[in-house]
Parts: structure tokens; sequence; C-alpha cells
């Protein structure tokens, strides 16, 4: 009796009593009961409202930015509704921003410069960076970007990100790199450089690249993981081209990856030596996609050897390699001949 009592008078204090419909029924051993029945919800306002005043708040706001957004395009209501809580997390003077940039953007209108180089008046091009993927939604519910993401629509050079190293192994290369020890470019950047060396050495990581000592007329770039594109650059293809990843399915996956531009290059220290003499190995968390076809029988043998051990010592980092099995390793790569038919060194 307590919790029906209570049950009751909790609706009883319910505020909004006109959405809320008592109906009389009868209960054995109580006669006629006053019962709600039926809440009636009209619109989303009703819903925030009987939600709590937070909801209520935060549904006013919501409304009142899709307003102003329908107001610049109709086609950005539905854009607010399924970008609402992106719009949300904008600050208010951000989001009046918002409202300024959005007629301001055209198709074109970068004419291949940088993003910061945008003729915006009202709006920091700084908002455009930071709030890209809230920008592009709501572009690309007023404009067909057929696929296109912002800055291509917009045609605008991204900023260079500077993830991947080049070092020159000789004087005569690193004069070719204003004589700096280490410079740091994107992929776009790359493709567009040229650098004339006899050997590239290709270092999936960053760190490895520093354990590397000099080399005869050699160029290494370190660090690109996956962005391999710049390889199909015509003065790559003049090199002898080396390939060191970590032994783990994704390395040999970048290293398939990397024949796809260029067919000829060898790996350097991916192979059953390498894997048998260095114990250090550790967890894969996820494996790449199956092999591409582009692998020798003996890389092939060694990633099918990891495969065949427990997960927790799938993976053999670059890392782990001693700095002195790596500089040996690498003056036998620089010295060898190389067998286009088999992708394999010869003394």
């Amino acid at each position: 009796m307590p919790k029906f009592q209570a049950f009751v008078h909790q609706w009883r204090l319910f505020r909004q009593q006109a959405a809320l419909q008592w109906s009389s029924v009868t209960i054995r051993g109580f006669g006629a009961q006053e019962l709600p029945s039926h809440l009636t919800l009209h619109n989303a306002a009703d819903l925030a409202v009987i939600l709590g005043d937070d909801v209520a708040a935060f549904y006013t706001e919501w409304a009142d930015r899709a307003r102003h957004l329908s107001a610049i395009a109709p086609e950005l209501g539905n854009a607010a509704a399924h970008n609402c809580f992106d719009l949300m997390a904008l600050l208010r003077p951000d989001f009046d921003e918002l409202c300024c940039l959005l007629p301001q953007l055209a198709q074109g209108m970068g004419r291949s410069g940088y993003v910061r180089a945008l003729a915006l008046q009202g709006v920091g091009t700084k908002f455009v960076e930071s709030n890209r993927v809230i920008v592009q939604q709501l572009i690309g519910a007023i404009h067909a970007l057929d696929g296109r993401d912002l800055y291509h629509w917009l045609d605008v050079t991204r900023k260079p990100s500077g993830t991947i190293a080049l070092r020159g192994l000789c004087d005569a290369v690193r004069k070719q790199l204003a004589n700096l020890r280490t410079i740091w470019v994107d992929g776009d950047e790359l493709a567009s450089l040229t650098v004339d060396a006899t050997h590239l050495l290709i270092i999936e990581n960053e760190q490895p690249a520093y354990v590397v000592q000099d080399l005869a007329n050699t160029l290494v770039v370190a660090g690109c993981g996956y962005q391999l594109n710049w390889l199909s650059a015509s003065w790559v293809g003049r090199m002898t081209i080396g390939y060191w990843g970590d032994l783990d399915s994704h390395g040999f996956d970048m290293l398939e990856l990397a024949r796809e531009y260029q067919p000829m290059i060898q790996s350097v220290m991916m192979d059953r030596e390498t894997l048998e003499l260095h114990s250090q190995a550790s967890h894969e968390r996820s494996g790449a996609t199956p092999p591409r076809g582009r692998l020798t029988a003996e890389e092939l043998s060694v990633l099918q050897c990891l495969q065949a051990r427990p997960i927790e010592r799938r993976r053999l980092e670059q890392e782990k390699l001693p700095a002195q099995f790596v500089q040996g390793r690498l003056a036998r790569w620089r010295a060898c001949h190389f067998d286009p038919t088999t992708r394999v060194g010869r003394p």
C-alpha cells in the first residue's frame, strides 16, 4: 500500500499535467482508483521539458541554433538535427563564427593555396582547420561535394604535416637536403622532391632511422607507414630501393603496398635469420589484410611463421633489433648486387 500510494503521489506532483491522462481503474480490495494511463508528447520540446531542466535548456539552445542555420539555407535544418551534439559542443561565439563562415565558402575559392589564405570576412581561418568535420557536414548538406572532402571542394592545399623524416647518409646526399642532418616533410612534398642518389632505404617507423650510420650515396625515408603513394614519383624509380619494416602482418602489408608502386623493392631485415636471432617478440593487437601476392617465398614463410605463434608473440618491432646488427645488415644490403628476378640481393 505505501508503494502504491507513493506511485500515485509522484504522478500527482508531475508538473506537466496537461500531457498526462488519468483513468479510473477498479482494483480488487481498493475499489475504483484514478491512475495515470497515458503520457502524450506532441513535439520534441514537450519531451525536453519532461526530461528535466538541463535537457530543456539544451533543447532550447539547440533549437535556436537550428533556426539560425535554417535561415542560411533550408537544407541545414536536417543537418542541424543529424549533427546536434557536434553543434552543441561549440561555444556560442564559435557557433556565431560558423554562421558567418558558411555563406562565404564556395567551390574552388582556395585556388590551390593553404587554408589560412582563404579570403574570409569576420572569421579566423584557424576556425576552418579546428572545426573541419562539422563544417564539412554542413557544407555537404548545402552543396553537392560528390564524394570529395572539404579541402578538395575548396581547392586548398593541406598544410605540411612533417611526419616523414629524410636523412642523407653521405655528404653528397645531405648537400641536396640543405646540409641538414634530418628534415621532415609530408607525402605530397616528398613526391615533388628530387634527390639524386643510387640507393633509397624506406623505414616503416621514424626512430629506427637514427640507428642507421653513413652509407655511400644513400637516402633514408622513415616514418611513412602507409603513406607510400610518393613512391610513384619518377625520381624514386632510378634508385635501388630497400624496405625495412616491423616483422608483423602490418609490416609485410606495407612492403606489399610499396611494391605496387615499385615492384623491385628489396626487403631488409624481414627474413627468417632476423626472426630467429631475436626473441623479443611482442603482442600484435590487430592483423592486416591477407597477403596481396607480392611477397617472396621467404617473406611469406616468415609471415606464416609469425601468424602460427600465439597472438602475444606475433610481432618483432624494428626497435628491438640491436644497433650493431642493424648496421651490419644495412652495410650488407648496400654492398650486395640485386637480382630483380627474385628480389634477393647477392654478394
